[in-house]
């Protein structure tokens, strides 16, 4: 059975979210400010005062509008996505480097020493090292374990050769270093939560991402007004136009 490391798909993961998420929140918070300074600002040109006065009252209106709703969706969605960021980071930190085996290292020898340098420094080293001399050292046993076996690979002839060439005492291996899927979501107590967070990102988080952003780009201009009501006022609205009729305008307008 071969040993499934999926710690490649955490740093992947974690860099693709990183370039995702850094613009996304500048652009998030970018979209916040132009809406709120464009609500702040609106009627402040326009000369009539009952004008300035409906965009004031629209201004409370918008509070509760789809203004805000696509506002909350986006910072709810970059809120989730850097909680998982955050996961990934912390599961990152404690991932432990990998550590390649050489045995030159492990016997602090040159790739060219002889087998009597080999010997002569397995057998210093062995004394240093072993258990015995090393109660209180929790790895002792294990240090002295890949010391014994850097002996072994040295001092025969073919699996020195087989390292040499292949960094591999056994010849070609077939370790390999590739990208792929965590290993939990191959397991099958996690089949069910997978399928679900799977359907709520394909049919809750995309869809409604789309909707919160191009939904009304077809029926609002640039400002947030209804392009029907634009229409409206500028066939109607001039400077003949009477003050007492402008209850009946206003009236025509989509909102009311």
């Amino acid at each position: 059975m071969l040993d499934y490391d999926d710690s490649a798909f955490f740093y992947f993961s974690l860099a693709i979210l990183s370039f995702i998420l850094v613009p996304y929140w500048y652009f998030a918070f970018k979209a916040a400010y132009v809406s709120k300074f464009s609500f702040d600002n609106q009627g402040v040109n326009c000369e009539t005062k009952w004008f300035q006065d409906l965009m004031k009252e629209k201004k409370k209106q918008s509070k509760k509008s789809n203004l805000n709703l696509s506002l909350m969706f986006r910072f709810f969605v970059g809120a989730f996505f850097s909680y998982i960021w955050l996961l990934n980071y912390q599961h990152v930190n404690s991932i432990d480097g990998l550590q390649s085996f050489d045995p030159y290292a492990i016997l602090d020898i040159d790739m060219d020493a002889d087998e009597r340098s080999i010997k002569k420094q397995y057998r210093r080293l062995s004394l240093q090292l072993h258990p015995d001399k090393n109660p209180d050292d929790p790895l002792a046993v294990q240090n002295f374990i890949k010391l014994t076996k850097a002996y072994n690979i040295l001092t025969d002839e073919t699996a020195r050769d087989n390292f040499q060439k292949y960094g591999n005492p056994d010849g070609p291996g077939s370790y390999n270093v590739a990208i792929a899927m965590p290993k939990f979501l191959l397991e099958k107590d996690n089949q069910v939560p997978v399928l679900i967070a799977a359907f709520i990102i394909l049919l809750v988080i995309v869809p409604g991402f789309v909707y919160f952003n191009f939904a009304d780009s077809t029926k609002k201009s640039d400002e947030g007004v209804l392009l029907e009501n634009k229409r409206v006022f500028g066939y109607e609205l001039s400077e003949n136009t009477l003050f007492k009729n402008l209850p009946v305008l206003i009236a025509k307008s989509k909102e009311f």
